[in-house]
Protein backbone atom coordinates (compact mmCIF):
# COMPACT_ATOMS: atom_id res chain seq x y z
CA UNK A 1 0.00 0.00 0.00
CA UNK A 2 1.43 3.13 -1.22
CA UNK A 3 1.66 5.98 1.28
CA UNK A 4 -0.91 7.99 -0.29
CA UNK A 5 -3.35 4.92 0.24
CA UNK A 6 -2.63 4.50 3.72
CA UNK A 7 -3.83 8.21 4.23
CA UNK A 8 -6.77 7.81 2.45
CA UNK A 9 -7.73 4.36 3.97
CA UNK A 10 -7.78 6.66 7.44
CA UNK A 11 -9.61 9.14 6.06
CA UNK A 12 -11.70 7.17 4.06
CA UNK A 13 -15.23 7.26 5.80
CA UNK A 14 -15.15 11.26 6.90
CA UNK A 15 -14.40 11.56 2.98
CA UNK A 16 -17.73 9.88 2.18
CA UNK A 17 -19.40 11.03 4.80
CA UNK A 18 -18.78 14.50 3.45
CA UNK A 19 -19.51 13.66 -0.21
CA UNK A 20 -22.44 12.54 0.66
CA UNK A 21 -23.61 15.31 2.44
CA UNK A 22 -22.83 18.14 -0.31
CA UNK A 23 -24.49 15.74 -2.55
CA UNK A 24 -27.72 15.97 -0.72
CA UNK A 25 -27.08 20.19 -0.17
CA UNK A 26 -26.83 20.53 -3.87
CA UNK A 27 -29.78 17.99 -6.01
CA UNK A 28 -29.88 19.77 -8.80
CA UNK A 29 -26.23 19.80 -9.55
CA UNK A 30 -25.96 15.78 -8.59
CA UNK A 31 -29.68 15.91 -11.62
CA UNK A 32 -27.94 17.63 -14.00
CA UNK A 33 -24.24 15.75 -13.53
CA UNK A 34 -26.60 12.43 -14.16
CA UNK A 35 -28.00 13.67 -16.90
CA UNK A 36 -25.18 14.48 -18.85
CA UNK A 37 -23.50 11.21 -17.74
CA UNK A 38 -26.52 9.29 -18.92
CA UNK A 39 -26.47 11.62 -22.40
CA UNK A 40 -23.08 10.86 -22.91
CA UNK A 41 -22.80 7.01 -22.16
CA UNK A 42 -26.08 6.77 -24.45
CA UNK A 43 -24.04 8.67 -27.18
CA UNK A 44 -20.64 6.17 -27.07
CA UNK A 45 -22.95 2.86 -26.53
CA UNK A 46 -25.50 4.40 -29.78
CA UNK A 47 -22.11 4.98 -31.93
CA UNK A 48 -21.66 1.32 -31.56
CA UNK A 49 -25.52 -0.19 -33.08
CA UNK A 50 -25.86 2.09 -35.87
CA UNK A 51 -25.45 5.31 -34.65
CA UNK A 52 -27.36 8.07 -32.55
CA UNK A 53 -30.66 8.21 -34.77
CA UNK A 54 -33.79 5.82 -35.03
CA UNK A 55 -32.92 3.19 -37.70
CA UNK A 56 -37.02 3.77 -39.10
CA UNK A 57 -37.68 7.57 -38.57
CA UNK A 58 -34.15 9.15 -38.11
CA UNK A 59 -34.64 11.02 -34.66
CA UNK A 60 -32.01 12.05 -33.51
CA UNK A 61 -32.60 13.51 -30.19
CA UNK A 62 -30.71 11.34 -27.33
CA UNK A 63 -33.84 11.91 -24.69
CA UNK A 64 -35.98 9.94 -27.20
CA UNK A 65 -33.80 7.21 -28.36
CA UNK A 66 -33.07 3.80 -26.64
CA UNK A 67 -31.83 -0.04 -28.00
CA UNK A 68 -34.09 -2.28 -29.38
CA UNK A 69 -33.22 -6.01 -29.39
CA UNK A 70 -34.42 -7.13 -32.91
CA UNK A 71 -35.48 -10.48 -31.98
CA UNK A 72 -37.57 -9.63 -29.50
CA UNK A 73 -35.61 -11.12 -26.21
CA UNK A 74 -35.31 -8.02 -24.69
CA UNK A 75 -37.32 -9.24 -21.41
CA UNK A 76 -35.12 -12.23 -21.51
CA UNK A 77 -31.96 -10.63 -20.85
CA UNK A 78 -33.39 -8.23 -18.66
CA UNK A 79 -34.24 -11.33 -16.40
CA UNK A 80 -31.52 -13.29 -17.01
CA UNK A 81 -29.00 -10.17 -16.41
CA UNK A 82 -31.05 -7.67 -14.20
CA UNK A 83 -29.69 -4.38 -15.90
CA UNK A 84 -31.66 -1.87 -17.93
CA UNK A 85 -31.78 1.51 -19.00
CA UNK A 86 -28.31 3.14 -18.16
CA UNK A 87 -26.68 0.27 -16.00
CA UNK A 88 -27.58 -1.98 -19.31
CA UNK A 89 -25.31 0.98 -21.42
CA UNK A 90 -22.82 0.44 -19.02
CA UNK A 91 -23.12 -3.26 -19.04
CA UNK A 92 -22.39 -3.23 -22.71
CA UNK A 93 -19.72 -0.56 -22.64
CA UNK A 94 -17.95 -2.45 -19.97
CA UNK A 95 -18.03 -5.85 -22.40
CA UNK A 96 -16.95 -3.69 -25.31
CA UNK A 97 -20.11 -3.33 -26.82
CA UNK A 98 -21.08 -6.92 -27.39
CA UNK A 99 -23.21 -8.24 -30.40
CA UNK A 100 -26.53 -9.25 -28.99
CA UNK A 101 -28.69 -8.21 -32.29
CA UNK A 102 -29.45 -4.73 -31.20
CA UNK A 103 -30.07 -1.20 -32.38
CA UNK A 104 -31.38 2.38 -32.16
CA UNK A 105 -34.95 2.99 -32.03
CA UNK A 106 -36.80 6.20 -31.03
CA UNK A 107 -39.80 5.07 -28.13
CA UNK A 108 -42.51 5.68 -30.58
CA UNK A 109 -40.88 3.09 -33.56
CA UNK A 110 -40.38 0.56 -31.13
CA UNK A 111 -43.86 0.69 -29.64
CA UNK A 112 -44.91 0.41 -33.30
CA UNK A 113 -42.68 -2.61 -33.82
CA UNK A 114 -44.85 -4.85 -32.49
CA UNK A 115 -47.51 -4.27 -34.73
CA UNK A 116 -45.26 -5.16 -37.69
CA UNK A 117 -45.30 -8.58 -36.83
CA UNK A 118 -47.73 -11.12 -38.00
CA UNK A 119 -50.90 -10.91 -35.89
CA UNK A 120 -54.04 -12.98 -35.79
CA UNK A 121 -56.97 -11.24 -36.17
CA UNK A 122 -58.33 -11.71 -32.97
CA UNK A 123 -55.57 -10.18 -31.92
CA UNK A 124 -55.78 -7.40 -34.46
CA UNK A 125 -59.63 -6.85 -33.58
CA UNK A 126 -58.30 -6.15 -29.84
CA UNK A 127 -56.11 -3.76 -30.44
CA UNK A 128 -58.22 -1.72 -32.83
CA UNK A 129 -60.87 -1.56 -30.26
CA UNK A 130 -58.39 -0.59 -27.61
CA UNK A 131 -57.32 2.07 -29.95
CA UNK A 132 -60.38 3.55 -30.48
CA UNK A 133 -61.44 3.35 -26.31
CA UNK A 134 -57.92 5.17 -26.04
CA UNK A 135 -58.14 7.91 -28.71
CA UNK A 136 -61.80 8.32 -27.28
CA UNK A 137 -60.02 8.91 -23.75
CA UNK A 138 -57.35 11.12 -25.31
CA UNK A 139 -59.65 13.27 -26.62
CA UNK A 140 -61.26 14.86 -23.47
CA UNK A 141 -57.39 15.81 -22.21
CA UNK A 142 -56.18 17.41 -25.31
CA UNK A 143 -57.55 20.49 -27.19
CA UNK A 144 -58.37 20.02 -31.41
CA UNK A 145 -57.10 17.13 -32.72
CA UNK A 146 -55.65 14.37 -30.64
CA UNK A 147 -52.28 14.68 -30.67
CA UNK A 148 -48.91 14.51 -28.97
CA UNK A 149 -48.41 18.28 -27.09
CA UNK A 150 -45.11 18.63 -28.37
CA UNK A 151 -44.33 16.91 -31.83
CA UNK A 152 -47.77 16.98 -33.38
CA UNK A 153 -47.69 13.14 -34.27
CA UNK A 154 -51.62 11.76 -34.33
CA UNK A 155 -51.05 8.05 -34.39
CA UNK A 156 -52.90 6.96 -31.57
CA UNK A 157 -50.56 3.84 -31.17
CA UNK A 158 -47.95 5.64 -29.74
CA UNK A 159 -50.28 8.61 -27.65
CA UNK A 160 -50.56 8.17 -24.37
CA UNK A 161 -51.38 10.54 -21.11
CA UNK A 162 -48.84 12.11 -19.01
CA UNK A 163 -49.31 14.08 -15.69
CA UNK A 164 -48.09 17.02 -16.31
CA UNK A 165 -46.91 17.78 -12.32
CA UNK A 166 -44.84 14.39 -12.70
CA UNK A 167 -47.16 12.56 -10.45
CA UNK A 168 -48.24 9.38 -11.94
CA UNK A 169 -46.27 6.97 -9.96
CA UNK A 170 -47.89 8.26 -6.77
CA UNK A 171 -51.12 8.60 -7.90
CA UNK A 172 -51.07 5.13 -9.53
CA UNK A 173 -50.10 4.05 -5.94
CA UNK A 174 -52.58 6.17 -4.32
CA UNK A 175 -55.53 4.99 -6.19
CA UNK A 176 -54.19 1.17 -6.70
CA UNK A 177 -54.46 1.12 -10.59
CA UNK A 178 -52.35 0.27 -13.31
CA UNK A 179 -51.66 2.59 -16.44
CA UNK A 180 -52.71 2.04 -19.71
CA UNK A 181 -56.07 0.40 -20.20
CA UNK A 182 -56.76 -0.05 -16.33
CA UNK A 183 -55.79 4.04 -16.25
CA UNK A 184 -57.96 4.88 -19.16
CA UNK A 185 -60.99 2.82 -17.93
CA UNK A 186 -60.70 4.27 -14.41
CA UNK A 187 -61.06 7.82 -15.62
CA UNK A 188 -64.20 7.01 -17.79
CA UNK A 189 -65.75 5.84 -14.71
CA UNK A 190 -65.26 9.21 -13.03
CA UNK A 191 -66.22 11.31 -15.99
CA UNK A 192 -62.42 12.14 -17.09
CA UNK A 193 -62.14 14.59 -14.21
CA UNK A 194 -59.42 17.53 -14.48
CA UNK A 195 -56.01 15.62 -13.03
CA UNK A 196 -53.57 17.97 -14.57
CA UNK A 197 -52.93 15.58 -17.91
CA UNK A 198 -51.73 16.05 -21.15
CA UNK A 199 -51.44 14.13 -24.58
CA UNK A 200 -47.35 13.17 -25.64
CA UNK A 201 -45.72 10.33 -27.64
CA UNK A 202 -44.05 7.55 -26.23
CA UNK A 203 -41.11 9.07 -27.22
CA UNK A 204 -41.47 12.99 -26.01
CA UNK A 205 -43.34 11.62 -22.82
CA UNK A 206 -39.59 9.38 -22.44
CA UNK A 207 -37.82 12.83 -22.82
CA UNK A 208 -39.71 14.41 -20.24
CA UNK A 209 -39.58 11.93 -17.72
CA UNK A 210 -35.51 11.63 -18.18
CA UNK A 211 -35.68 15.80 -18.29
CA UNK A 212 -37.23 15.66 -14.88
CA UNK A 213 -35.31 13.03 -12.93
Amino acid sequence: MTPKQRRYSKTKDHILAQNAKWKQSNPDWMRGYRLQYALRLKREVFSHYGGVWCGQCNETSLLKLSLDHINDDGAKFRKVHGVSGTKFYAWLRKRNFPDLGLRVLCHNCNELKKFSRPRSAVWMRKYQNRDAFKLMCLSHYCPGPVQCQHCTIQDPRVLTLDHTANDGASFRRKHRIKGGDDFYRYLKRRGFPDLGLQVLCFSCNQAKMIMNQ
